[in-house]
């Protein structure tokens, strides 16, 4: 992990000067847990899908990183069991002749309660009508 906020990478549009723009290091731990009532699931996180599972930027993230540690680490605890849904891509990958699956997180978004609700009523409604 790179401990600087911010580097500097030359700007490759503009051959005769070089212009430095800043980049942000993205300071989120790629893999997360997720679970629901029956199991849990390791699932990699890229930058939209973690920021919208901590509700800050990336740029904010790494400027609290470097001065203040302990409301960096809240920031993590307050995003504990929360309620999101997820649309995640899941394969099998091979490495060193050794099969695991792997999960990564494509889309979080919250969960919509009244839409949920309408979903579940109409399936037990439908559940009902077959017995």
């Amino acid at each position: 992990m790179i401990n600087k906020a911010q580097m500097t990478f030359p700007c490759p549009f503009d051959f005769p000067q070089y212009s430095l723009l800043p980049c942000v290091c993205l300071y989120v731990p790629p893999l997360a847990n997720i679970a629901d009532y029956g199991d849990n699931q390791w699932v990699t996180c890229f930058q939209e899908s973690a920021e919208a599972i901590l509700g800050q930027n990336a740029a904010y993230l790494g400027q609290l990183k470097d001065s203040n540690e302990a409301a960096f680490e809240e920031i993590f605890q307050q995003a504990n069991f929360h309620t999101f849904i997820f649309r995640n891509r899941v394969k099998l990958e091979t490495y060193n002749d050794e099969s695991r699956i792997k999960a990564t997180v494509m889309e979080v978004k919250p969960v919509d309660h009244k839409e949920y609700s309408k979903r579940l009523i109409m399936n037990i409604r439908k559940m009902a009508a077959t017995q």
